[in-house]
């Protein structure tokens, strides 16, 4: 069977065709999606595409290279000044994407913030996926054709925002100050644009979770905002059982015993300063060593001394089979949500190769903080 084609990364036109380059020397067969047919050079948001097998291989090329999603001015995460005052969410009108709207709502009310609900609708003027030697042939939206998706889109907007007023005004939600946008362009981009522009303290989208329908993991918007947002994203998949902050009892922080996992964590305790969890400190490792033992216990003590109030549970996950342990670890201990540091890119996108995805992000139930 023909393995599936797979997004590897996210970049301008220029940048597709040199990470292009790079991978068909190595004999890597690549291809590149949502290209501008009118002008190419200045597409944004494309996708790199490859055969799901070479994904292994791919990313050891990338890191390589030290080819990455180009840096761009963030706002500041200063965690010292850190304040919840403004929470985005980016929504498509579909079940799981409400979810995330329930626990935003929820969140603002609880930290006095300010929520703007964010969509963006991607009109194509491609069709498939093309290899970089494309003819420039495909069907292209009239002014005529725009106009109707851009009223369906304002439609829906307008179907949400009602139907969020009256469960406010019915006691099913709190009242808090909220804003709509409507944006067209690709979702991912025009999502990570307007955060820079908005900065929110953070960033509420939902997922799927648990689902039998084939997703491309990597293409997934939830999956690529996460991966070039440097404000935390909390993801809640669409069966979680939590509504609120104030739910979680049992909050997993997965640690690798560095500072910046620290910084991380002290983030994460600033923004919940009002919600009272225990928090289980999971350190990934392939064998427990002396090293390990050591550095847990350091954890441990430093912690203690910084956060005295801190309820708190150590333990080591098995690396040889991650997301079957972190599995059996969110049932026994009945774990409400998970935290974990995205450190860089490269090495974040290999947690969501699509056989570990299928544990972790999409097929979960468990909510996942991700800090940056």
């Amino acid at each position: 069977m023909e393995d599936k084609l797979i997004t590897l990364a996210i970049h301008t036109y220029e940048k597709a065709l040199i990470l292009k380059s790079l991978l068909e020397n190595e004999g890597i067969e690549t291809y590149i999606q949502n290209v501008n047919l009118i002008q190419p050079m200045v597409s944004s948001g494309v996708r790199i595409r490859i055969k799901e097998g070479d994904l292994p291989k791919a990313l050891q090329i990338v890191d390589k290279a030290k080819l990455s999603i180009e840096e761009e001015e963030w706002p500041s995460t200063d965690p010292e000044n850190f304040k919840l005052n403004r929470i985005m969410v980016p929504i498509d009108f579909s079940s799981y994407s409400l979810r995330a709207t329930d626990m935003a709502i929820n969140m603002a009310a609880l930290y006095h913030a300010e929520v703007v609900f964010f969509h963006a609708y991607y009109v194509p003027i491609t069709s498939g996926v093309l290899p970089i030697e494309v003819t420039f042939t495909g069907e292209l939206f009239s002014g005529e054709s725009l106009h109707i998706i851009q009223q369906k889109m304002n439609k829906e907007m307008a179907h949400f925002v009602a139907t969020l007023k009256k469960r406010m005004q019915d006691n099913e939600l709190p009242r808090v100050k909220f804003k709509t946008i409507i944006q067209e362009g690709i979702p991912e981009e025009e999502i990570i644009r307007y955060s820079k522009t908005y900065k929110p303290a953070m960033i509420v989208m939902g997922t799927r979770g648990k689902s039998p329908k084939n997703i491309d993991y990597l293409g997934s918007v939830t999956a690529e905002v996460i991966d070039r947002s440097k404000i935390p994203v909390l993801a809640i998949p669409e069966a979680s059982r939590i509504k609120r902050m104030e739910d979680i009892k049992n909050m997993a922080f997965i640690a690798q015993f560095n500072q910046k996992d620290l910084i991380s964590f002290d983030k994460m305790m600033r923004m919940n300063s009002d919600v009272n969890f225990e928090v289980h400190f999971l350190h990934i490792s392939n064998k427990m060593d002396r090293w390990d033992e050591v550095s847990l216990t350091g954890m441990q003590e430093y912690l203690q001394k910084m956060y005295p109030n801190l309820k708190a549970t150590y333990g080591i996950i098995d690396g040889t089979d991650v997301f079957g342990s972190m599995e059996d670890y969110i049932r026994k201990y009945d774990i409400d949500a998970i935290a974990m540091t995205a450190h860089k890119r490269n090495i974040f996108a290999t947690l969501f190769y699509p056989s570990i995805a299928n544990q972790m992000l999409f097929h979960t139930d468990t909510p996942i903080l991700v800090l940056k």
